[in-house]
């Protein structure tokens, strides 16, 4: 997976590659389970967008650093500790079209996995000497949790707001992408307004990434995705589409479906087709073309390179075609 999506960049996917192997290394372990579900995920594949930022964001800097390979794969590795609590909570079967750890190996090995991860991570960065890098780091976990939690609270809540979406958001996605970013641009040296510059770039494209794949919820196949479709409202979860649906003029009907204390299967075909006849994913699939200028926008602050050519074009792979936007329209 990864080489395919970076393949018309050779040296990104090389250097990616060499993420990869150093992934692999530090999340073996003595303990058999622990060390096949870690590794189970780490290739399970996926874009490997945030240690690409890492990269990407280093080489705007005048300093190469050695161990920046190392700090990438330390972000991915704490990107794989999310995903595996994550997939408790929501009681997840799959994950990038594998069995999901906790469903493998049963919940206590997965919370112990996720854990083990997360200390894979800080152990990492303690060996680049990055003290100030672990920090950042706890930093962007302490995010990280309180929006989880944050979300968990507010799960079939149908008043909630798009200012409480955007919040939850901001923190549990947009939070590593803007710390991708600022981190490889440290380790490279860049200065202060480079760092800055490129970690707003980053926690936009987080944002614009997470209304993104909220869309494809309620678009794509279960083969696309790699788990079923519309899980999200499934589990309480009412994303961007769903919120915009239900402030539209026939928003009472899906209220109403979303307060039944048990829904069957036509009742969730209903939903889904409420939350697109009533402009849900039309207005998130706007709200997404905002935040992709948001992002490019910050890209224009910073010196042409390569590097933001290629950002530039990883903005592009969000956005979605003006006309399937138009087509999203409600009747």
């Amino acid at each position: 997976m990864t080489s395919e999506f970076w393949q018309n960049n050779y040296g990104l996917r090389q250097r990616l590659d060499e993420v990869q192997q150093i992934i692999l290394r530090n999340v073996h372990s003595r303990e058999a389970m622990l060390a096949e579900a870690a590794t189970s995920l780490a290739r399970a594949g996926g874009k490997r967008l945030r240690p690409a930022l890492v990269l990407l964001a280093a080489d705007m800097g005048p300093e190469p650093s050695k161990n920046i390979v190392n700090v990438a794969a330390a972000v991915e590795i704490l990107h794989m500790a999310t995903l595996v609590h994550d997939d408790i909570i929501d009681e997840a079967r799959y994950r990038r079209g594998r069995i999901t750890a906790h469903e493998r190996f049963g919940k206590d090995v997965a919370v112990y996995t996720g854990d083990y991860l997360f200390t894979r991570c800080l152990l990492l960065l303690a060996d680049c000497k990055g003290v100030e890098h672990m920090a950042q780091v706890a930093k962007a976990m302490k995010v990280i949790c309180e929006s989880e939690v944050y979300q968990h609270a507010d799960r079939y809540n149908v008043d909630t707001s798009v200012r409480q979406y955007l919040r939850k958001i901001k923190g549990k996605t947009a939070a590593l992408f803007a710390l991708s970013a600022a981190l490889g641009a440290k380790e490279a040296g860049a200065p202060t307004t480079t760092i800055q510059s490129i970690g707003r770039f980053g926690s936009h494209l987080g944002m614009a990434f997470q209304i993104r794949d909220d869309i494809l919820d309620f678009t794509a196949t279960d083969a696309e995705l790699g788990k079923p479709t519309s899980s999200d409202m499934r589990k309480g979860n009412f994303t961007l589409p769903v919120v915009y649906a239900l402030e539209s003029p026939g928003h009472k009907r899906l209220r109403h479906l979303l307060r039944k204390p048990h829904l069957t299967a036509d009742d969730w075909e209903q939903a889904t087709a409420m939350v697109i006849e009533g402009g849900g994913i039309h207005r998130a699939g706007q709200l997404l073309e905002r935040y992709c200028q948001k992002a490019r926008r910050e890209l224009e602050r910073l010196q042409p390179s390569p590097a933001v050519d290629t950002l530039d074009w990883l903005v592009g792979q969000l956005q979605l075609n003006p006309a399937d936007i138009y087509s999203m329209r409600p009747a």
